[in-house]
């Protein structure tokens, strides 16, 4: 019998999920979207912005016995339209060097996104999903803290774009 993940077994995955972090992050919330159920979790941003970074959880059904689970990080918002080039300059960078995951810019709404899936067992237990995910925000965690530092300093106007490639540069020849 093939395992599937059917619509009430997402949310209720999500659910478990929600209430599992519900105390360690500043807010959480599950609804339904045209492509099924998704939870928002969010959590204090490294970069001091008031509006925090939030995590977006869905999880799909491949109907091959396995979920695909995806996690999209808004990591900056508002970027100045003036910006994007820059930005999206800089981000092509950063996704070379980057092992797991990869940013993006959605120009349509002015944010950076960190994006990140995976594949599990569709009959995987909940607790099991949930400690995938949880070891999965924890790498993403770091690598916006790492990488997403680099477009938080061309966003604030600290460096210029070619003070901030160069010192990528210097830093991955000296690791």
């Amino acid at each position: 019998m093939e395992k599937r993940m059917s619509p009430a077994k997402i949310r209720k995955l999500l659910e478990f999920i929600g209430g599992r972090l519900k105390q360690f992050v500043m807010d959480v919330a599950l609804e339904d979207t045209e492509e099924g159920p998704a939870l928002t979790i969010t959590v204090a941003s490294p970069f001091g912005d008031e509006e925090g970074i939030s995590y977006t959880i869905m999880v799909e059904d491949t109907g091959e016995g396995l979920a695909m689970m995806q996690i999209m990080m808004t990591v900056f918002y508002e970027v100045p339209e003036e910006r994007f080039d820059d930005v999206d300059d800089l981000i092509t960078e950063i996704n070379t060097r980057t092992t797991m995951g990869y940013f993006s810019l959605f120009e349509d709404a002015g944010l950076v996104l960190y994006n990140q899936s995976f594949l599990m067992d569709a009959g995987a237990a909940t607790e099991l999903a949930a400690a995938l995910l949880s070891r999965c925000m924890i790498i993403m965690e770091a690598s916006v803290k790492e990488n997403g530092a680099w477009i938080d300093r061309l966003l604030k106007g600290e460096e210029t774009p070619e003070e901030i490639l160069s010192a990528m540069k210097e830093r991955s020849e000296s690791v």
